[in-house]
């Protein structure tokens, strides 16, 4: 994992148009051997002035004398907290047995004895009781027949009457049509009369000048 992250370091590098040499990269590895076996070491490198490498065992603490650049960067050493003197045992306490109820006979009731005493009546047969569910079944079934069979006669007599509208309908468009028809046909006939007549009352009118014109002629000649 450390050699990774020194690899990564050397990429970073050649990034930017530099090289790690060999002795460096060791430095670097040794450091970050050191920061992830000692805490100092860890606060040092997360500092951001370190100035020379860390070396740890992970048993006695890392030398950070003079390691960065900013003595007051790193946190005061912490003394270790005293330990708690051991508490003495408690003896367990002894559990006192409890002493065993006696149970008491419950006293009975007169009134609940005199209900228990208290015979019930017989309740009917099987047999019984499905025949007057067969029975009600019976009855519930003839009425629905005899409603299904209203239902149908009234379904019957439904159909005769669209049929017969249906019937009427046609005849009546039958009728309106020749009804139509006949109409567009006098319209026709009224045209032309009423055509005719106008010719009539010209030429009517064409001959009562020529008779007016007559009329005079002979006034004329007769004088």
């Amino acid at each position: 994992m450390l050699a990774s992250a020194v690899d990564t370091a050397r990429s970073v590098v050649q990034q930017q148009g530099r090289v790690i040499s060999d002795t460096i990269a060791a430095d670097v590895e040794e450091t970050l051997r050191a920061l992830t076996a000692d805490e100092g070491a860890a606060e040092a490198v997360r500092s951001g002035r370190l100035l020379k490498t860390l070396s740890a065992d992970g048993v006695s603490a890392a030398e950070l004398e003079g390691t960065v650049a900013v003595p007051d960067a790193l946190p005061a050493p912490s003394a270790s907290p005293p330990r708690r003197p051991a508490l003495a045992s408690v003896p367990a306490r002894k559990e006192r047995p409890t002493p065993e109820r006696t149970s008491r006979p419950k006293a009975t009731k007169p009134r609940l004895e005199a209900v228990r005493q208290t015979p019930r009546p017989a309740s009917p047969p099987a047999l019984e009781k499905a025949k007057a569910a067969l029975a009600e079944a019976q009855a519930e079934e003839a009425r629905t027949n005899g409603l299904a069979e209203e239902l149908q006669e009234q379904v019957e007599e439904t159909r005769s009457e669209i049929d017969a509208l249906v019937q009427e309908a046609a005849e009546l468009r039958e009728r309106l049509k020749a009804a139509e028809e006949q109409l567009d046909r006098a319209r026709k006939q009224l045209a032309a009369t009423a055509a005719e007549a106008k010719q009539a009352l010209r030429e009517a009118d064409k001959a009562g000048r020529t008779v007016m014109l007559a009329r005079e002629r002979v006034l004329r000649l007769s004088s």
